[in-house]
C-alpha cells in the first residue's frame, strides 16, 4: 500500500510540473501574439518587417556605425548569414567593392565566392555570385 500512495505521490508531482510548464509556454505563446498584434497595429509596419528589425537587433546588438553607409536593404540580407565572421566579411566586400547609387549609398548587391576557399575578395567581386543565392545554397542563412 504504501507503494502505491508513493507511486500516486510522484505521478501527481510530475503532473503538476507538467502543467505548470504547459501553462508558462501558453502563457509566451499568448504574450507573443498580443505583442505582436499590438506592434502591427500601433506601428503599421509589416509582421515580416517586425520579424526583420527584431532578427536585425539580435544579429547586431550594437547599432551598426554610420559611415559604413550601408543600406536596411543590405542589412535585411545580412541578418540572414548566422556566423558574425562571414557576416562581416560580407559587410566589408559591399564597403570594398564601392558601388554607390546617386545618394552614396552601397547598392544591395552583395557578392559570394563561388568556391568557399576563396578570400581574395576583388576575385569575389569579379567572380562572385549573388549572396542571397549562394547563401542559400549553402544552407548558412534562414528565409524569413
Amino acid at each position: 500500500m504504501l507503494t502505491k500512495i508513493q507511486q500516486t505521490i510522484a505521478k501527481t508531482k510530475k503532473n503538476i510540473v507538467q502543467s505548470v510548464d504547459y501553462q508558462k509556454v501558453l502563457m509566451s505563446w499568448q504574450i507573443g501574439k498580443e505583442i505582436e498584434l499590438q506592434l502591427t497595429q500601433d506601428t503599421e509596419i509589416e509582421k515580416s518587417t517586425l520579424y526583420k528589425m527584431h532578427a536585425f537587433h539580435k544579429a547586431y546588438p550594437k547599432v551598426p556605425a554610420e559611415n559604413k553607409r550601408l543600406s536596411w536593404s543590405h542589412y535585411r540580407r545580412l541578418i540572414a548569414v548566422k556566423d558574425q565572421e562571414t557576416r562581416q566579411q560580407l559587410e566589408d566586400l559591399v564597403v570594398k567593392t564601392n558601388k554607390t547609387d546617386i545618394y552614396g549609398r552601397y547598392i544591395a548587391d552583395v557578392f559570394l565566392p563561388n568556391k568557399k576557399e576563396e578570400k581574395d575578395l576583388s576575385k569575389v567581386a569579379r567572380d562572385g555570385v549573388y549572396l542571397s543565392q549562394m547563401l542559400l545554397d549553402l544552407g548558412l542563412v534562414q528565409v524569413f
